[in-house]
């Protein structure tokens, strides 16, 4: 079984984050907490200190940015995930996975594909390796960003501050080549400010790219754009490259999900559950 797994979790390179299953040992009955650090904001205490730097910032006469990470931040792409395995099911005759599928929630399901099989129950090896090769060849594409759901109250508050006069940033490592059609089809259906003025899109241009590296890469450019005043990621290794870059901004931690084993989370970084509560 070990040899297996380790068989298994090397057809993936867990450098690439963005909600790209790792793949190790089955077995479980529940999946693990999807978010390793608890909770220690209300959403609207941060909503209202974003606000009130944008306003500051702005009085003295310089340009507000505000940067939002897309999977896991403003975006739940669980569902996405779940018409994957859904539509595999489908496709390959597996009636009693589909049936155990249509019971589970959409939302908010666990980063690694291992784990959500082991919420319906499944653990078989090979069906994790044929299932993981489905999900590869369409997560990272613009056709299946349709399916994603805005976190609750990210629509509200990114328009909020765009109509303070904020330059909203998309800040995401999704790539371009595959995903800047649909990620900017999905922000302007839930109605998102995008493609015009203060809404920026800033993707990786290739989808080896590391997350780390390419925002790491992208901070000289985001300062170009006016005073970085507060950061949304749901990635730790992410916010706290963003609190050594921007030490006097707002950095907020998303508890949504992150990869495995992440980096301890700085202390100065807030973490909130949503955009709501």
């Amino acid at each position: 079984m070990e040899r297996q797994a380790r068989r298994i979790a090397a057809l993936w390179d867990a450098r690439l984050t963005c909600g790209r299953a790792l793949l190790y040992r089955g077995g479980m009955t529940q999946p693990p907490r999807p978010f390793g650090f608890p909770v220690t904001h209300a959403a609207q205490d941060v909503v209202r200190d974003t606000l009130e730097r944008v306003a500051a910032t702005r009085a003295a006469g310089r340009v507000p940015v505000v940067l939002f990470d897309l999977d896991g931040t403003l975006f739940d792409n669980a569902p996405r995930t779940w018409q994957i395995l859904y539509e595999f099911s489908v496709l390959r005759a597996r009636h009693e996975l589909t049936a155990r599928l249509r019971t589970l929630p959409k939302h908010q399901l666990p980063y690694a594909l291992a784990d959500i099989l082991a919420l319906v129950d499944e653990h078989d090896g090979e069906l994790l390796r044929q299932v993981a090769a489905f999900w590869e060849d369409r997560f990272f594409r613009d056709d299946y960003i349709r399916y994603d759901e805005p976190v609750r109250g990210a629509l509200q508050f990114v328009r909020m501050l765009y109509d303070a006069g904020t330059t909203v940033v998309y800040f995401s490592g999704r790539d371009s080549p595959g995903m800047l059609v649909g990620t900017a089809q999905s922000l302007r259906t839930h109605g998102f400010p995008v493609g015009v003025p203060r809404a920026v899109m800033a993707l990786k241009e290739s989808f080896d790219v590391e997350d780390l590296v390419f925002k790491r890469r992208a901070v000289e450019f985001m300062d170009t754009l006016g005073e970085v005043v507060a950061s949304f990621d749901n990635e730790p290794g992410n916010c706290n490259m963003f609190r050594q870059a921007w030490p006097r901004a707002a950095i907020v931690a998303v508890a949504t999900s992150h990869a495995p084993n992440p980096h301890p989370l700085h202390p100065s970084v807030a973490v909130i559950r949503d955009f709501v509560d």
